[in-house]
């Protein structure tokens, strides 16, 4: 998918503010010359895509800002000479369109007070296809102060095209292959970073789901276990492992069954019920048991009896 590497210009906002417009917002019709021929092309910044591409942006600045070589933005497009200010963040603004952060150099400034200059420049590749910014150049200033608002080339993409596979970069496409957020021919496009930083911005909803799905599961298995907890101490008091008045020691075992799992069921599980052992009836002690001695009577035997009864009583 070829690029194009074009130049436009903005006006400078009056104050001295750290924030530039760097691509309007919407479809802008330009006539500029592209591989140093004259053509009229559209440069699109979809509100719809204006995060993601934000963020492909702000990713290859990160990579520059890494570097020994640091990014600037310059003065007329010259590629040498004093930085007019040194670029930190780029990010998405509704309604007006890609906007980057950036500290002004003394040169900057002072050519800001004096009104020396009042446009901003920017420098970037195009998608032909689309019309979408997909990166920035490999070399020399992202973008420059100028006076002269129209469109303009500043380098073929052909050149710069050559120094795409730098080692950084390589390994940061290597990154994104393993990590599945691209394929193997997507990360050999101009385009990758923007794919990427596209794919994870539509994944954030997803993942917010999931993290909510999560909490969710958690305070339901918590109450899960709180309540199997719950009746193994139940047991354990009513086979006498707990006394059943003893509510500090229900609720040292409930909650070590929550935290500890298998290890705290098992340690319950051990312990000696209170009255283990006892399987005679309760005998006191010093009382002697008294010896009966059953006897059946049956009629003329009863009626023995109770004479014999009244002869003693005669005596």
């Amino acid at each position: 998918m070829p690029n194009s590497q074009i130049i436009f210009a903005n006006a400078l906002p009056e104050d001295l503010g750290s924030a530039i417009m760097y691509i309007p917002e919407g479809s802008s019709v330009i006539e500029c010359l592209v591989n140093s021929k004259p053509k009229k092309i559209t440069v699109n910044m979809p509100a719809e895509k204006g995060e993601a591409i934000a963020a492909g942006m702000q990713a290859e600045l990160d990579q520059k800002l890494a570097d020994n070589v640091r990014p600037v933005f310059d003065f007329d497009h010259k590629g040498d000479g004093p930085a007019s200010a040194l670029p930190k963040k780029f990010y998405y603004q509704k309604g007006r369109g890609l906007m980057v952060e950036c500290e002004w150099t003394g040169a900057g400034k002072k050519a800001r007070r004096n009104k020396d200059y009042s446009y901003f420049s920017p420098t970037f590749l195009r998608d032909e296809e689309s019309g979408e910014p997909v990166g920035l150049p490999n070399r020399g200033p992202l973008g420059a102060l100028v006076n002269d608002p129209a469109f303009r080339q500043i380098e073929r993409v052909a050149a710069a095209k050559a120094d795409l596979k730098q080692p950084n970069k390589t390994k940061k496409m290597t990154e994104l292959v393993t990590a599945g957020l691209l394929s193997k021919e997507e990360s050999e496009k101009d385009n990758a970073m923007t794919v990427a930083a596209g794919r994870v911005a539509a994944s954030a909803k997803s993942i917010d789901d999931l993290t909510t799905e999560r909490d969710a599961l958690k305070v339901k298995v918590a109450t899960i276990e709180a309540a199997s907890a719950k009746e193994l101490v139940t047991a354990a008091v009513a086979d006498g492992r707990i006394l059943s008045k003893d509510t500090e020691t229900q609720e040292f075992w409930t909650k070590q069954i929550v935290e500890a799992g298998d290890s705290a069921k098992a340690a319950l599980s051990a312990i000696t019920p209170a009255n283990s052992g006892i399987t005679e009836p309760v005998v006191k002690a010093g009382v002697k048991p008294v010896e009966r001695e059953e006897v059946e009577l049956h009629g003329s035997d009863l009626i023995a009896a109770a004479l014999a009864d009244e002869s003693k009583a005669a005596e």
